[in-house]
């Protein structure tokens, strides 16, 4: 590509874009950390089309023209496609564009994202939807994440207008590979079996109701029976000109110095091309305060701060498939060598992030991590410059890569500090709840999927009071969304925690048994 082609973006443009979000964001904080604000944007208007994606459009999305007409061709012939590939390949950022077009092209389309990388996660964001359209509740014990589907396509049947929709399953781990990664955890196997079957009864059905489904999925397992020459679409590395592509858009003044061409050429040919590595190479590369963009280069060559058998082991215990590209971590050392050196309240709050859920992380919940506010605006600032963490179009929340969240917490293990990084993590969480938080309510919704994150970490590693009160809270949660059966299993671990932590007569230990007795009577 000839010089005169090169975008000549004018760099202080992103800074002052980043400066004004975060002045949002520092505007929110005091009610944010009172838990003041919801996170919704006011009233919902139930003549406008549901669009409930969480990202904004990528302003530096690199179009993939052939995975985009294979998806436009699956969409076309089946009205399915499954984007598979490993983590950090690009696969929701391709989601997220096909869905802003989606909404381009029909104005009136409804386009409905599933964040299915959880059931916690699966169960909030479809109560986004039953805000905006009367749908079933969903039968919660076990979860048949299909449901969903065929509520929709019910709900659409049952309509007149017949507007096209856009159904998008983010990170969906389904069918036979997760039983040899979950080792023997039957519930997520027998749900994935289940919701397999109903896929393939659902396929038609979706076709013929003017509406696609679109899933991302980092395993192709379980999805070969249904016709891959037609849904499936692998998403791998970017070609060496997408890659190129993306460098001259995000920094045009780095590629255009003679002197540095050839070190990124070299660079790019270290992170194999994956999106992710390069994403984090970019943003560490105008960190180096002045330093030539080859000693920048340099620190990704450095030697890992842990061995990437560290990372299939936390991949493994959270029963997630191995493969993920190995370039990541190069790049991720750097930009997160960089952090340490210049920002350590930004490196205590990114591990408190890395113990939470990925997706829909609530500002409020760290401003209560940290305490002093200012700082969290700080540590946002610039875990956002080294595109560690992203802003959601929802006002108030946050969301980090998975794997980030894995080197992260395999740092702080390697470090000595993963121990005392959990209980924080986990009394500021419980610091969020009282007595009196028996009452299904937004802030809980925002909140359970991240208590029950927090409590399998910690859980791992011992038991406390603060662990008890938790599962005590979850209980109570459960049952006021007629989860009988959830409710009762928290409440049992809760009271059985408290009689061996505080004895039997304690408050506590008698609410508990209290609480399960009232379940047990439901349950019959």
């Amino acid at each position: 590509m000839q010089r005169s082609n090169v975008p000549t973006r004018d760099r202080r443009k992103d800074y002052a874009e980043e400066d004004r979000s975060l002045r949002a964001i520092q505007e929110m904080i005091p009610a944010l950390a009172e838990g003041q604000v919801s996170g919704n944007e006011g009233p919902v208007d139930a003549t406008q089309p549901i669009f409930t994606v969480p990202f904004q459009r990528n302003p530096y999305f690199v179009p993939r023209h052939d995975i985009l007409s294979q998806i436009e061709t699956a969409v076309y012939e089946r009205g399915t496609v499954v984007l598979c590939g490993p983590s950090g390949t690009g696969k929701s950022q391709i989601a997220i564009e096909y869905a802003y077009r989606f909404r381009d092209r029909f104005l009136r389309a409804n386009v409905l994202w599933i964040y299915a990388a959880n059931d916690n996660q699966i169960l909030r964001t479809y109560g986004l939807l039953t805000q905006r359209c009367r749908l079933p509740a969903l039968e919660t014990c076990p979860l048949n994440i299909s449901q969903i589907l065929d509520n929709w396509i019910q709900r659409e049947d049952a309509t007149s207008d017949h507007e096209p929709w856009l159904m998008i399953w983010d990170d969906l781990l389904l069918g036979p590979g997760a039983e040899e990664s979950c080792r023997g955890k039957r519930p997520l196997v027998e749900r994935s079996a289940q919701a397999l079957a109903s896929f393939h009864k659902l396929l038609d059905r979706s076709t013929s109701r003017h509406g696609a489904l679109m899933v991302t999925a980092r395993s192709l397992e379980g999805w070969t029976s249904i016709d891959s020459d037609k849904t499936h679409v692998k998403v791998g590395s970017f070609s060496r000109e997408q890659s190129q592509q993306l460098l001259r858009v995000r920094r045009p003044d780095t590629w255009s110095e003679p002197q540095s061409s050839e070190v990124i050429r070299f660079s790019l040919n270290s992170l194999d091309d994956v999106p992710l590595a390069i994403t984090y190479t970019i943003a560490a590369i105008p960190r180096y305060g002045g330093l030539l963009v080859t000693e920048a280069v340099d620190a990704i060559q450095e030697r890992d701060e842990f061995g990437e058998e560290s990372v299939d082991a936390e991949l493994q215990m959270l029963y997630h498939p191995r493969s993920w590209p190995r370039s990541t971590l190069k790049a991720w050392n750097a930009a997160f060598r960089l952090l340490r050196g210049h920002d350590r309240q930004a490196v205590d709050l990114l591990s408190v992030i890395s113990l939470l859920d990925s997706q829909h992380i609530p500002i409020f919940l760290l401003a209560t991590a940290e305490a002093r506010r200012a700082s969290v605006v700080e540590a946002i600032a610039a875990m956002l410059r080294y595109s560690l963490i992203v802003v959601e179009r929802e006002p108030g929340f946050l969301s980090v890569h998975p794997l980030i969240q894995v080197f992260v917490r395999c740092w702080l293990k390697k470090k000595g500090c993963f121990l005392t990084t959990a209980r924080r993590t986990l009394r500021s969480t419980a610091s969020l709840f009282t007595e009196g938080d028996t009452k299904t309510t937004e802030k809980l919704t925002q909140l359970i999927p991240h208590t029950k994150t927090v409590l399998q970490h910690n859980l791992g590693v011992e038991e406390s009071a603060d662990c008890a009160d938790l599962l005590h809270y979850i209980a109570h949660y459960e049952w006021n969304l007629g989860n009988t059966v959830e409710a009762y299993k928290y409440a049992f671990h809760a009271c059985d925690f408290r009689r061996r932590l505080l004895g039997e007569e304690a408050d506590e230990t008698l609410a508990s048994s209290s609480l399960m007795a009232v379940l047990l009577r439901s349950l019959g």
